[in-house]
């Protein structure tokens, strides 16, 4: 053969390669076949047919498993399948673009979404803090939830399931802190979605202390409030890499929990840039619309915002935009304030994210020791935590948006809201006894200046200086702005309002750019004000 005619045909062997390349796609399906004789009840546990019945939520087309007909004739178009769900009906393939045009032409096939399934190397961040007194720790990050009054009551999450989806388990069953839910065989189901096995006591020692903030417990330390819960634990991520594969697993996670009867699934897990852009914050990505199922389903799914704020994503991550999930970001244990890193909303399409927060930095049972681990990877269980609490306090007869709703007005800024803390920190006694707000100052709205007068012997009273939180909203109910201001020596607080936006300046006092209906609110310790513009 001569070098010229070695030369093409090396060329069209590239060309025809890149033209028929395998790629990755997930296949919609029109519908689930013949379901006639299909068995739900093989494939749910009693715990999950139980949920549903206390809630008065029916099995639905969603619930039936991806028709195994459709599945196999899929098969004969594609060079391989993946994961196929059953709450999307849609299965993921590998194949090249003429395949796929073939597999267009069968009349269950619905829609094919190509997937952008670059793997890239998993980056792990560490706190350079100073180590504080771990005891001292673990006391404020439970007490500050409400775990004295738990006790009184003896509210530990008894009865309740809780799934925690992680990157791995390890250590858990060398460390004391999680020997008691081995001595009462409260680990009831654990599955690897990586190795497809059940060992998931590998891999990281992320969803450890994950586990921590839920159950954690020893004969000296507690760093969990769910410490009575029965757990189940899956692994879907790899500590080495991303790709879109974890998604996938993290899909076939929710659907393995709600099989199994989980009421609370915890997820300290979720993606960002390169896999995706902000305007896809809108609740509507493909794991974004599987988490909000889990709510139709019963189960009350709880997920970290993030911790992208210090970076250039600074946003939620997916599927924390979720719509009818609980979404929580993180605080200084010292202030209550957004840590640097927690993710702020709102969501692409103006929605309220994170619900609540909880502390951030906390202490941790590790593989062999304690730790003090920072991140809403860490604030998240803390507040499932606290749901399972209410679970068992409230009955199972609540849906996953009661306990959201609950949760949400349980919380120390409520009604006050914002972008980077939510309604604020939730705390246990506030969900049977709310307390009544101190008028802790007084507003006066004079022509474009609004006044705010705090109470002097309350300000000296105080053990720090309080802080007075501040948003406008507009009448589409999107915050203009918000932010928070402390309060020394009782000083008068002026808002110079201005309806053009060119004349807002920094200056001496505060200026706010509204709008006639907007409402600005204002909080302090407890205490909420509404003034709207005329």
């Amino acid at each position: 053969m001569s070098v010229l005619r070695f030369f093409i045909l090396i060329v069209f062997l590239l060309f025809y390669s890149g033209m028929y390349a395998q790629d990755v796609w997930w296949v919609y399906l029109t519908d689930k076949g013949d379901t006639s004789q299909v068995q739900l009840s093989s494939f749910f546990s009693a715990h999950s047919i139980q949920r549903r019945e206390l809630m008065h939520i029916d099995f639905d087309y969603s619930d039936y498993p991806v028709c195994a007909n459709y599945l196999q004739q899929v098969s004969f178009y594609v060079d391989s399948m993946g994961y196929s769900s059953r709450w999307l009906n849609a299965v993921k393939v590998y194949a090249d673009a003429k395949q796929i045009e073939e597999l267009k032409t069968l009349p269950f096939v619905m829609q094919i979404e190509k997937i952008n399934d670059e793997e890239y190397t998993a980056i792990c961040t560490t706190s350079g803090r100073k180590v504080p007194l771990l005891k001292a720790l673990s006391e404020h990050q439970l007490n500050r939830i409400g775990l004295p009054f738990l006790q009184q009551q003896n509210y530990t999450g008894k009865g309740v399931r809780i799934c925690v989806i992680d990157a791995g388990f390890l250590g858990v069953p060398q460390s004391s802190g999680f020997a008691h839910l081995f001595q009462n065989n409260r680990i009831e189901k654990t599955w690897d979605f990586i190795k497809k096995d059940n060992h998931v006591y590998r891999g990281a020692t992320h969803g450890t202390m994950v586990l921590s903030c839920l159950a954690g417990m020893n004969d000296t330390l507690q760093t969990g409030l769910a410490t009575g819960a029965t757990y189940l634990l899956a692994r879907t991520e790899s500590v080495f890499s991303e790709n879109r594969k974890e998604e996938d697993r993290w899909i076939a996670a929710l659907e393995w929990a709600d099989m199994h009867g989980a009421n609370i699934v915890n997820s300290s897990l979720g993606y960002a840039s390169p896999r995706f852009e902000r305007h896809e914050l809108n609740g509507q990505s493909r794991l974004s619309r599987v988490a909000s199922m889990a709510a139709d389903k019963g189960m009350l799914l709880v997920n970290a915002a993030g911790n992208e704020y210090n970076g250039m994503w600074k946003s939620l991550i997916i599927p924390a935009d979720a719509d009818n999930i609980l979404t929580v970001g993180a605080v200084e244990p010292e202030t209550d304030f957004q840590t640097s890193y927690s993710s702020v909303g709102p969501t692409a399409d103006g929605r309220l994210k994170p619900n609540v927060c909880a502390p951030g930095w906390v202490t941790v049972f590790g593989r062999s020791s304690l730790y003090a681990a920072e991140g809403t990877s860490f604030a998240a269980p803390l507040v499932a935590g606290l749901a399972a609490c209410v679970w068992q306090a409230l009955g199972d007869t609540l849906r996953p948006i009661d306990i959201i709703n609950r949760i949400e007005q349980a919380s120390h800024l409520y009604p006050y809201f914002d972008y980077a803390h939510g309604y604020g920190v939730p705390h246990a006694a506030r969900f049977f006894a709310l307390p009544r707000p101190f008028p802790c100052f007084k507003t006066e709205l004079v022509a474009d200046d609004l006044l705010i007068f705090p109470d002097s012997l309350f300000v000296h009273s105080a053990d720090v200086n309080p802080l007075l939180y501040f948003h406008v909203q507009s009448q589409s109910g999107i915050l203009r702005t918000y932010g928070l201001i402390e309060i020394e020596n009782s000083h008068l607080v002026n808002f110079t309002l201005s309806r053009d936006l060119s004349l807002i300046k920094k200056s001496n006092s505060y200026h706010l750019f509204v709008q006639s209906g907007d409402i600005i609110r204002l909080h302090m310790s407890g205490y909420t004000a509404e003034i709207t513009i005329p």
